[in-house]
Order: C-alpha cells, then structure tokens, then sequence
C-alpha cells in the first residue's frame, strides 16, 4: 500500500511539474521570453567599454575597465593555456595620451627596446619589447587618440594579434 501512496504522489507531482512548465503568460506581456531570445543571439564573445567594442579569441575571458576618464580598456587572458603564466591581450584607448610621449616613457622606465613596426588592417603599430614580458604596441587613431594593444607573456606578431586588432570597432 505504501508503494503505490507513492508512485501516486511522484506522479502527482511529476504531472504538477510538467504543467507549471508549460504553462504561458495570457497577459500578453512576453518579456520572458523575449529576454531569452536576446541573450541566446547576442555573442557571448564581445568586449565591450566605453570607447570601443573587440572581439575575444575563443576560451580566452575579459575584463572591462571604464574607471578612468582619460582611458578604457579591455583586458583578454588565455585561460585554457597550459602556460603557467597566461598570456594576455589588453587594448588600451587614451584620450591624452599622445604615442610620442608612451614610447618615450617605456624606452626610460622598463629600460625596454623598440621593435619594428608592425602593420595590421588600417593601423600601423610602434612596437616596444619590455624586458618584463610585458610589450606595446601603440597607434595614433584618426581622432587623435592613442590606441595601446598591449601583449604580456608572449611576443607581438600581426598574425597573433590580427583578428584581435581587426575585430576592434571604434565609438
């Protein structure tokens, strides 16, 4: 008698559980499910600051800084390397900074060296190899503002650093 109280009950309740679940909003408001829909289309590969929007590479994370008035940036780290120390891509926007004056302060203060030049789509980048892993790439932007693709854990190369630079969307 026991078993069959409940095999009742486990129906009742599945049965209560598969209605409730299908059961739709009649007010006419689909906020639900329109909210959904959005979150299910929009990439989940988009970092996105202030100043500009770039594409992450795939199983890299990022990290969103729009704290400062003078910069925004958004930092890429590769967390499924094996590495023990993951590499690390951070665009960096300033609006008062000029490259002239980055390049100068890097080649003084890490005692790092300038590298060559490295074209990537529109952009033609001054390269500076720090003595810490950690190396610049700078550009001046059409609107006069300094753009930073800063690489840490590993050399900058265009092919590495292509789709990254390509995918970078301007506000």
């Amino acid at each position: 008698m026991r078993k069959i109280y409940q095999i009742a009950l486990a129906a009742t309740v599945a049965c209560t559980m598969v209605a409730c679940g299908n059961k739709t909003n009649n007010n006419g408001d689909n906020a639900d499910s329109v909210k959904t829909e959005e979150v299910a289309q929009a990439p989940s590969n988009i970092g996105e600051c202030e100043w500009f929007t770039v594409t992450v590479p795939e199983g890299w994370k990022a990290t969103v800084d729009n704290d400062w008035d003078s910069m925004k940036s958004v930092r890429m780290e590769d967390v499924n390397s094996s590495e023990t120390f993951k590499p690390v891509v951070e665009v960096i926007v300033y609006k008062d900074k000029t490259q002239k004056e980055a390049i100068e302060s890097d080649l003084k203060s890490d005692n790092d060296s300038k590298g060559d030049d490295m074209k990537i789509g529109e952009y033609t980048f001054n390269t500076i190899l720090g003595k810490n892993s950690v190396n610049h790439c700078y550009t001046t932007l059409a609107d006069g503002r300094l753009m930073e693709v800063k690489v840490v854990y590993t050399l900058p190369d265009a092919e590495t650093l292509k789709p990254i630079v390509e995918s970078i969307k301007l506000k």
